[in-house]
């Protein structure tokens, strides 16, 4: 899953499903080049240059001074930018991973990965590793019992074929439906929604890396995948994991995390394109329902810790309870029924309300309001340009 955009001087791009799927809204190749970069312009270039300089002017004809890095953030390229927020990111994040011995795992344990947040000091007090998010990988027996539910999804293969193919690299166009991120006048917005799934690429690749689960074609020859299996684990989901930061980013973004008819209508659009997505990777034969289930709560919760980094969501006493800074999310596989469906709006995933295989909670600490930094320099733009155009809830 990658966001393609499209910038003067370049665009931000992504390996994308152009190596097997959902590789992610990752950057993955930095732009050095552009259309100049053939050897018809390098000549007619050089031969220009020496058509017209003076070669006795050596000096520098501005006065340039020193180049500040509070304003020089906005004066690199926009894959740049995605990069330096990518990595102020993943520098306050650690994983704890259990791999049970043979003996272990016979006895019917499984393996777990734990992401955790540090969250900054109050003070001079210590700061801490917080619990973010765990997933404990099911056992072969779900993954078995869901095959049945990946042939029964098939049948819709030729219906949604169009969208299916349509989000192999980028879902782009679709979140556009419901908020015009294609328009330039949203260019930052667009970047920001980048470097929030570029985040959730590199936490889910650790998740699918340790869990090691194999995909619905490994099972059986009657899958036949219409779209090429991706090269990594199955569970979890990339796809639905990217989606469902998009839609924690998004809701903080044009502020509709209050009560109310007109918030509930767009958080409902917002989940529906997520849970469309996210199926139609089931569909397409390359996930199991189990693999969105997981991607879900990874999802959540690193869209709102993303969120709470760019001090755009923070504790208020305006805001209902369940609309915490970010929540702590945990998936019990053991616990996901074998012929269970991916079904968000019967699976709850709310403080105190969630189905058997979620936990989601506070933290287990007082969180501290994180620093200024180069994501909420990025979030203050994009929140200004979804304001200028009516875009933010008031």
């Amino acid at each position: 899953m990658a966001f393609i955009l499209s910038n003067a001087g370049g665009s931000v791009s992504a390996a994308g499903g152009s190596v097997g799927g959902s590789v992610g809204g990752s950057v993955g190749t930095a732009i050095y080049g552009d259309a100049f970069a053939t050897p018809l312009f390098v000549e007619a270039l050089n031969r220009s240059r020496g058509a017209i300089i003076d070669l006795d002017q050596t000096k520098p004809l501005w006065d340039l001074g020193r180049r500040k890095q509070a304003t020089a953030f906005f004066q690199w390229d926009p894959w740049v930018r995605t990069y330096l927020v990518a990595q102020e990111l993943v520098s306050s994040v650690r994983f704890k991973v259990h791999q049970p011995t043979d003996a272990e795992h016979s006895a019917g344990e499984e393996p777990w990965v734990k992401a955790q947040f540090w969250n900054e000091p109050v003070g001079t007090g210590p700061g801490a590793w917080l619990d973010g998010v765990t997933i404990h990988r099911p056992p072969e027996s779900v993954f078995e019992g869901q095959l049945a539910l990946v042939l029964s999804w098939a049948e819709l293969r030729e219906e949604r074929a169009s969208e299916i193919l349509a989000q192999v690299e980028n879902q782009h166009a679709f979140w556009g439906e419901l908020l015009p991120i294609q328009a330039d006048r949203l260019r930052c917005t667009r970047e920001l929604l980048e470097a929030a799934i570029q985040f959730a690429v590199y936490m889910e690749m650790k998740f699918k890396h340790e869990l090691a689960c194999w995909r619905p074609t490994d099972y059986s020859p009657y899958v036949q995948p219409m779209i090429t299996t991706p090269g990594h684990g199955s569970l979890p989901s990339g796809h639905c994991t990217q989606s469902y930061v998009v839609v924690e980013v998004l809701k903080a973004l044009l502020n509709t995390m209050h009560l109310g008819p007109a918030y509930k209508l767009f958080n409902i659009q917002l989940g529906r394109m997520a849970t469309r997505i996210a199926t139609n990777r089931v569909v397409a034969g390359v996930h199991f329902p189990v693999d969105n289930a997981a991607g879900r709560v990874l999802g959540t919760v690193l869209g709102e810790y993303f969120a709470y980094r760019c001090r755009a969501r923070l504790p208020s006493a305006n805001l209902p309870p369940r609309f915490h800074a970010w929540h702590a999310g945990q998936f019990l596989g053991s616990k996901y029924p074998a012929d269970e469906d991916f079904d968000p709006y019967r699976q709850k995933l709310q403080p105190g309300n969630t189905a058997p295989f979620y936990e989601f909670t506070a933290p287990a600490d007082t969180l501290t309001t994180p620093r200024e930094s180069v994501l909420s320099t990025l979030w203050d733009q994009a929140k200004k340009e979804c304001h200028d155009l009516g875009l933010v809830f008031e």
